[in-house]
């Protein structure tokens, strides 16, 4: 996403997009999974499992360990749940795609290397290249780097 950003917002406001991005995803990271954190997978998926229990132990009066599970429900279940999450992954992928075909990207500096001057003292040059190569060279001039 931050690729997304770069390219669509004009060059002398993309810090204030990034930094808003960066606020945005981490306050959905808050919301969508830390909070939702406090309720562990495995108490859920006990759950899950404890509801295709057929016949419970009572030692004592008090609900104890599951005897027999409904194979079929828990099969079904198992699978289901994976299958719902699998289904709303494809529906959120679907729909972010739905939200961003029409996003036109400008193509124009990406990739492109800015032009710099590169200047380079004549004596210092020759000083260095005589030392590494005992060698001396006469021509230096301004590169324009495109």
């Amino acid at each position: 996403m931050c690729f997304v950003c770069y390219r669509i917002v004009k060059k002398d406001e993309r810090p204030f997009a990034l930094a808003f991005q960066s606020f945005s995803v981490n306050l959905l990271d808050v919301i969508a999974f830390v909070i939702p954190g406090f309720i562990p997978a495995p108490v859920f998926i006990g759950a899950l499992i404890d509801s295709t229990c057929i016949l419970w132990d009572e030692p004592c009066g008090k609900r104890g360990a599951c005897l027999l599970y409904d194979i079929a429900s828990f099969r079904h279940l198992t699978y289901g749940v994976g299958f719902g999450v699998l289904v709303l992954v494809l529906a959120c992928k679907v729909t972010l795609w739905y939200l961003i075909r029409d996003i036109k990207f400008d193509d124009g500096d990406v990739g492109q290397i800015m032009p710099m001057d590169v200047t380079v003292d004549k004596e210092s040059a020759k000083d260095n290249d005589a030392a590494s190569s005992g060698k001396t060279s006469e021509t230096f001039e301004t590169v324009d780097i495109c």
